[in-house]
């Protein structure tokens, strides 16, 4: 029987065999982290989960600001220069990526320091740990994104997933068996402390696979720094955007209801993270592989790798989000019996999601054509209208009223870029692509 199903998973694709070992990182270290959040909230109930959760949406959108979009830029440059053999330009894109990732450490530095001194920015969670909390994940995600880059997806997902979510919940474990009383900071500095960690793990390791690619003699760096700003600014932006488009409501929940109801909001949400993350595997994957075809002028088998993506990545998330949806009350109650209430936050959550999903990898598609400013563009309108919706919504519905606009957002946002791939590119990034082809070889 073994043998029979070792079989049969040889004749998978390289692309499906790579998202099924994908997707096993990935649940191994989601599950982790919704252990953690489950033995957070247990131990912090419904308000002290919400404090860190706050100051722990504002660090990820202080770390996407670190960067300056050279992070997200690496999975689409570093292929083509390993492609074509310019190492130099690969040494000269990773010093311009530390020089300006310093540059925006220190303005932050500065910047959070002028405000705290003006009494503009209120956290529970002290901000020097805030803003080390930024830096360490824009570190992490930098190189993850740079091993993406040199086709080392699966060991970046379980340096950046497995290890490090394993590591926090042995060392929460640890501290709650020991008596030790847990309040928001203490597992803000405990996961701060994990990150330092897995972010001298990826330094070691990304050196030694940059090493493997260029040879033990490496060239002279070269530059090509104004193309490279232009494009990982904007890239970057891109990037905020779609953090503020997935947490928008956390924030605006900060601001606009107590922590408590931002609690439970936050769980439900936890959930829906999972079927996002079930959808990223599949575009984590597509991304270098279609950056190379797109470079080779292969718009076959661009196409190829966009209808497999499509299939995995639906697949995967409604094979999360039917449970979810259904049994959201029984998910919800293992953090507690005050978070069922956001029973039907979820399930909104979850529809909204599943819509935007069947669109395709449409942003990445025009990211890799060249169309970064046009999805920048989107993104700041249907920005503008999550926020104007949480605006209205939210003091008349409460955290249902957040679920709706960000579900209506997130919907409104794939749809638009869908338009853009069918008008601007050959390619088709829906499952009408696939499902046609079945159909016609089941016929024949």
């Amino acid at each position: 029987m073994l043998s029979a199903l070792f079989s049969r998973l040889a004749t998978l694709s390289p692309f499906l065999r790579r998202s099924g070992a994908s997707f096993a990182l990935r649940f191994a270290g989601l599950a982790l982290q919704l252990g953690a959040s489950i033995l957070i909230a247990r131990v912090l109930g419904v308000e002290g989960f919400g404090v860190y959760s706050y100051a722990f949406v504002v660090a990820l959108l202080i770390a996407t600001l670190h960067g300056a979009g050279f992070g997200f830029l690496a999975v689409r440059e570093l292929p083509v220069y390993l492609v074509r053999r310019e190492f130099g330009h690969v040494r000269g894109y990773l010093r311009t990526w530390g020089g300006l990732l310093a540059i925006s450490t220190a303005l932050s530095v500065v910047a959070v320091l002028g405000l705290t001194a003006a009494g503009v920015l209120h956290l529970q969670i002290a901000w020097p740990l805030v803003l080390l909390a930024a830096i360490a994940q824009a570190l992490i995600l930098g190189m993850s994104a740079v091993l993406n880059g040199l086709q080392r997806v699966i060991h970046s997902q379980f340096i950046e997933t497995v290890l490090r979510q394993g590591l926090f919940v042995a060392l929460l474990l640890g501290l709650v068996a020991s008596g030790l009383v847990m309040t928001p900071t203490t597992v803000f500095a405990l996961s701060l402390a994990v990150s330092g960690a897995v972010l001298l793990c990826l330094l070691w390791y990304v050196r030694r696979c940059l090493a493997a690619e260029t040879g033990p003699v490496l060239p002279p760096p070269a530059y090509a720094t104004r193309p490279w700003v232009l494009a990982g600014v904007s890239l970057m932006a891109i990037g905020i955007l779609n953090l503020l488009q997935t947490s928008l409501d956390i924030l605006m929940l900060g601001a606009l209801a107590d922590h408590a109801d931002l609690g439970r909001y936050r769980a439900a949400s936890r959930g829906v993270d999972t079927i996002i993350i079930a959808n990223g595997i599949a575009l984590q994957l597509l991304e270098p592989i279609l950056a190379r075809a797109i470079g080779q002028k292969d718009t076959a088998g661009a196409q190829a790798m966009i209808s497999s993506s499509v299939m995995v990545s639906v697949a995967l998330s409604a094979a999360i989000a039917l449970p979810l949806g259904f049994g959201a009350s029984i998910y919800l109650g293992l953090f507690g019996p005050d978070f069922v209430a956001a029973a039907p936050v979820m399930q909104i959550l979850v529809l909204g999601n599943m819509l935007a999903f069947l669109c395709g990898p449409v942003a990445v598609i025009l990211v890799m054509q060249g169309h970064e400013r046009l999805v920048l563009g989107t993104a700041i309108c249907t920005l503008a209208l999550n926020a104007g919706l949480n605006l209205l919504l939210i003091p008349l519905w409460g955290i249902l009223g957040a679920a709706t606009a960000t579900a209506t957002s997130v919907v409104v946002f794939k749809l638009a870029l869908l338009v853009a791939v069918r008008v601007l590119t050959p390619f088709d990034p829906t499952l009408w692509t696939p499902l046609r082809q079945r159909l016609r070889s089941w016929r024949g």
